[in-house]
């Protein structure tokens, strides 16, 4: 997980310049029978593009650490799988290891983008979910034909036909004012 040095949120959100994120430990953890269920959703994907065609796909700014080991576990580029940050609190980490990640937990909270499953490809925006005691998780996540959305859509529980998942794009969503990209995912697979 990655712990905040100084206490404060990151640059972007208006810490000082001397301060940073470190990371504190590395764990990998897995689950056998969730990562079979997500292969069975990837392939469904993959199958769901190959039948309907790609739509374009965003341009992430993942860091090349990340680049590296989506390359090194060969992830699926038919559905669009990529390796993205989730900020959770660290009281969750239990159950998102026993039951993975649960779109439930998304109904009643701010959800700007809709009730699903948020993801970014930036440390600062995992931090603001997870804060100080928090986790930052590094998920594989099918994100298929992404749908880009120009606004909030607060209301939301599953994309658009024909589309996989969801994404705010930074400097661009809400009149520009998005300053992170967020995907949000709807099936919990």
């Amino acid at each position: 997980f990655l712990q905040h040095a100084g206490g404060i949120r990151c640059r972007c959100c208006g810490t000082l310049p001397h301060e940073m994120f470190s990371v504190k430990k590395i764990e990998r953890i897995e689950n056998m029978d969730l990562f079979k269920r997500f292969k069975t959703y990837e392939a469904q994907i993959a199958n769901d593009i190959a039948t309907q065609g790609p739509y374009p796909r965003p341009r992430l700014r993942t860091h090349e650490w990340l680049e590296r080991l989506a390359s090194k576990n060969e992830l699926s580029s038919d559905a669009n799988t990529v390796y993205l940050l989730h900020g959770t609190r660290g009281s969750y980490l239990r159950s998102i290891v026993n039951n993975g990640l649960e779109t439930s937990y998304s109904v009643g909270r701010d959800n700007m983008y809709g009730h699903g499953l948020y993801f970014t490809d930036n440390s600062c925006k995992a931090y603001q979910y997870s804060t100080l005691a928090g986790r930052i998780l590094v998920c594989r996540v099918v994100m298929g034909n992404v749908e880009y959305l120009a606004d909030e859509s607060r209301d939301r529980y599953f994309p658009s036909p024909g589309f996989h998942s969801c994404m705010a794009f930074g400097g661009h969503t809400r009149q520009g004012s998005q300053v992170h990209n967020e995907v949000v995912v709807f099936n919990k697979d």
